[in-house]
This record gives C-alpha cells, sequence and structure tokens, in this order.
C-alpha cells in the first residue's frame, strides 16, 4: 500500500486527470485507507473548484494578534520582520499595547494588513492550498491586502500607504464628531428608502454638511452600515427604530466615519500616495472583485488607483461581491479562503448564501479560515 500525503495525493489526481470510475479503480488498486482516501476525495473537490480569497479589514485587531502565528511559522515571521522594517515599532504596539494605541486607525490599517499577509504566507509555505485562487477581494482595508496577495502592490508600499491612509482619514473628522452603526435588520434598498426619508423629514438645504449620512457597508441581507455625522447618524438610527423595523443599531468602536463624504480629503491622499509608486500598481496576478461595484478587476494602473481612491468615500458592496462570486453566470466560486484576523464576521457574512444553497438543493457552498 501507498503512504501517500494530502499533496501527494494533489500531485497524482492532478497529474492523471481522474474521472471518478478511474478514481475509484485507482482506491481499489493503491489499497488506500479510509483516512487515505478522505484526502483523496477533498483534493479532488478542491481541484475541481473555483475559489476566492477574502481578507477582513477594520474592526478585528487585538493586543497580541499574531504571536502564535510566527512562533511556529518561518513564513510570517518574515513578514512581520519586514512589517518592522516598513513601520519600526509595529510589531512592539501589536503586541504590547496599549489597546487605545492600536486602535488608533493610523496603527490598526497597518497591524491588519501585516497579519493578514503573514497568515496568507503561511498557508502557502504549508502548502494549504493546492492551486492558485480564482479570485481575490478584501472588505474595505482588506482591499490593499488583497492586493498584496495578488501581486499587484508590494508589501512594504501598502504599509506605509495604510498607515498613511489611517492618518489621512483620522485628520479628516476630528475625534467624536462622526460615528458608524451597523443596523439590523436592514437591506441596502431600505437603508437607502431610510436615507431619503430622513433627508427630506429633517433638512430644508440637503446639501448642510450636517446631513452627511451614507451607507458605508453593505455587508448581508439584513445588515448595512451607515457612516457621517454623529448627531445626524443618531438621528438617522433613531428613525430606523421607530419607522423602519430596525431593532438594533450597534455603534462601531471606530475613530472616524469610513467610506462617506466626509473622506474626501482621505481620498485625495490616497491618490497622491498611489499615483507617487515608482512602478505603479501591477495587473494582479488573479481578479480582484472591487468593493466599490462588486465586478471584478483584472487590469493594473489607473483603473485599479480609481477604485481604490473611490472606495474611501463609496460604500463597501460586500454582499453584492459575495453574490456575484457566487453567481454562476459570474464568478461561479463554490469555495472562500477567508484569511486574517476575525475570519468568524467574514463567514457570518456568507451563510445567507449558505443557506440559500441549501434551500435550493444546489451544491455546497466551502469555506476554509485561516487566522
Amino acid at each position: 500500500m501507498l503512504d501517500l500525503n494530502p499533496v501527494q495525493m494533489l500531485h497524482l489526481v492532478t497529474m492523471l486527470d481522474l474521472n471518478p470510475v478511474q478514481m475509484l479503480h485507482l482506491v481499489t488498486m493503491l489499497d488506500l485507507n479510509p483516512v487515505q482516501m478522505l484526502h483523496l476525495a477533498s483534493v479532488r473537490r478542491f481541484v475541481a473548484s473555483v475559489s476566492a480569497v477574502a481578507f477582513p479589514g477594520q474592526g478585528a485587531q487585538y493586543v497580541g494578534m499574531g504571536a502564535s502565528l510566527v512562533a511556529r511559522s518561518e513564513a510570517a515571521a518574515r513578514v512581520h520582520a519586514e512589517a518592522d522594517e516598513a513601520l519600526p515599532g509595529l510589531s512592539s504596539i501589536v503586541q504590547d499595547g496599549p489597546a487605545s494605541r492600536l486602535n488608533e486607525t493610523r496603527w490598526t490599517q497597518p497591524a491588519i494588513l501585516a497579519h493578514s499577509i503573514a497568515v496568507w504566507k503561511s498557508v502557502l509555505a504549508d502548502d494549504a492550498l493546492p492551486e492558485r485562487p480564482d479570485y481575490v477581494l478584501g472588505h474595505s482595508l482588506g482591499e490593499f491586502s488583497a492586493l498584496v496577495a495578488a501581486g499587484a502592490l508590494p508589501f512594504a508600499d501598502a504599509l506605509s500607504i495604510v498607515h498613511r491612509r489611517g492618518e489621512a482619514m483620522q485628520d479628516a473628522v476630528p475625534r467624536g464628531q462622526g460615528m458608524m452603526a451597523a443596523l439590523m435588520p436592514m437591506s441596502h434598498a431600505r437603508a437607502q428608502d431610510l436615507l431619503d426619508a430622513w433627508a427630506d423629514a429633517e433638512f430644508e438645504d440637503p446639501h448642510s454638511a450636517a446631513r452627511v449620512v451614507s451607507i458605508a457597508n453593505v455587508n448581508s441581507p439584513s445588515q448595512v452600515v451607515i457612516s457621517g455625522k454623529a448627531q445626524a447618524v443618531q438621528d438617522v438610527i433613531d428613525l430606523a427604530k421607530s419607522s423602519f423595523g430596525v431593532r438594533r443599531a450597534t455603534k462601531l468602536p471606530v475613530s472616524a466615519p469610513f467610506h462617506c463624504e466626509l473622506m474626501a480629503p482621505a481620498a485625495t491622499a490616497v491618490r497622491a500616495m498611489l499615483e507617487a509608486l515608482p512602478g505603479g500598481l501591477c495587473a494582479p496576478a488573479m481578479p480582484i472583485v472591487s468593493n466599490i461595484d462588486a465586478h471584478p478587476r483584472a487590469a493594473g494602473g489607473s483603473e485599479l488607483v480609481d477604485a481604490l481612491v473611490a472606495q474611501t468615500t463609496s460604500s463597501v458592496l460586500w454582499y453584492p461581491s459575495l453574490e456575484w462570486l457566487v453567481d454562476p453566470a459570474g464568478g461561479n466560486v463554490d469555495t472562500f479562503v477567508l484569511i486574517g484576523p476575525g475570519t468568524a464576521t467574514l463567514a457570518s457574512f456568507l451563510r445567507p448564501l449558505m443557506a440559500a444553497r441549501t434551500a435550493a438543493g444546489g451544491p455546497e457552498l466551502r469555506v476554509l479560515e485561516f487566522e
């Protein structure tokens, strides 16, 4: 009996391009034990799959993040060493805190990016993924992690950019004057109706700076995040609860109101940084599904720059991106690989799609998590 590990089985299956009947003959001929048969079946399913890798955004950070991974993975340790060269002191803030400093946007963003790429490099070094993903995407800040993973943006440059991006976002709105809140249950269309009703009822001047509230994130069919001026967001929350059936409104622990027009100065700063890159943004090795329109982008250069700049002030269309990916007429993805801290949150956004697949009797949607 051959003693094959999963990677060797992968090579065997891909080399022979076996159909199910041929696989049965192979199992009989090699006298595989049940564990080896399970490995062979899982490898075959993954080889035939269409996969997307997803990276998280801000909010999953914690003091001590990544310590256990660095201790066991040389690949991850190299990433964090490179991060400290690009941003001296980053590892100290992540590992020693205090949490109040780590939660400053200028440090949160590079910390999340560094850990996400450390996990990604560790997964690749361990041969945990038997083939290159077909798509990548990232939630807000995670879009920069996706660019690094796809080879479109050097890691050190990405760290510097998101560090300064965080500073620009914080400087755009004085602390305490902005707010973000997650509304549940709330759909994308219903949220737009809510904002329209609030604007019509509350303001004679529709261009008043005090009325700035936008849809920041569309995370699921029942969760939308709004962002804007603190009092305006609170007023929208009150209307949502009184007239739009919202049962829960959770104020997010962030230091600025992201993904709304108040971030315009930060968007200008992001454009300047991206356009100053010596080599520009390269074409990604696999298409990146963009936050701004839930469509894939395979070209580098100005197309990616424009998308990242627009993302700073636009809604993160996360759930529409997931819908496009699983649509047979879109990405036709059946496997999601979640990378970085807080994968449980990303997994929760996939549950409605998984439930819909089950209800329709369709093929299983696989989710792999690496933290």
